[in-house]
């Protein structure tokens, strides 16, 4: 199901993170990608625009999780986080919910989960 984009104002507010880190990550879009065989994910960061930090995606199912890392790329109001590829190898088949966290030194945020299906 695709998302409003982001900065177009019909996004929800996202709630406000109990962490002392002034900024909010937020997964804005996940999904089995047929052609490359892989379970993909992207994300922003909004409320900061230092891009010294580390963008983590997990993605979980059962007690399963994967983890990669991606580039934390400046824009006008926030960071990107370049997009992940999850191999076919990695991933089986079902639901897997993703989150993204955000680190700055000791300081990070996580957002909500975003679920995919792997076919």
């Amino acid at each position: 199901m695709p998302t409003a984009f982001p900065g177009s104002g019909q996004t929800p507010e996202p709630d406000t993170d109990p962490s002392d880190f002034p900024a909010t990550a937020l997964v804005t879009f996940s999904g089995w990608d047929t052609a490359s065989k892989t379970l993909q994910a992207g994300g922003l960061v909004s409320g900061t625009t230092d891009t010294s930090g580390t963008c983590t995606f997990v993605a979980t199912k059962g007690g399963t999780a994967r983890t990669l890392t991606s580039k934390a790329e400046a824009s006008a109001s926030s960071v990107n986080c370049a997009q992940v590829s999850f191999p076919a190898s990695q991933v089986s088949t079902g639901t897997w919910s993703i989150t993204l966290e955000y680190s700055v030194g000791s300081k990070s945020t996580t957002s909500e989960p975003m679920t995919a299906e792997v076919p």
